[in-house]
């Protein structure tokens, strides 16, 4: 799941079980088997919405949070709240 958060942060969504190749590819990194030079390429074959309920536990179900949970934020559903919650992230 950690893997998983990471690849979504940066903007791909994919389903839990896909993130295993990522994961993977950390792991070999750590021991030495794979250069951390070299070029690698994970297949992600799951899209993000496949497995919305481990998400939802990921996320919201764990204390402490995980190194790599975003926790949602509730606002109003105006276009000034998103725009405060936006320069309030910015600035951390």
């Amino acid at each position: 799941m950690e893997a998983k958060a990471i690849i979504d942060a940066a903007g791909v969504g994919c389903e839990p079980a896909s993130a295993a190749s990522v994961a993977g590819v950390r792991q070999m990194l750590l021991a030495g088997t794979i250069a951390p030079d070299a070029s690698v390429v994970c297949v992600l074959t799951g899209h993000v919405l496949k497995d919305p309920e481990s998400l939802d536990r990921y996320h919201r179900g764990t204390e402490p949070p995980p190194a790599h949970a975003n926790r949602p934020i509730e606002i109003d559903a105006t276009v000034s709240a998103v725009a405060d919650v936006m320069r309030t992230l910015r600035k951390t």
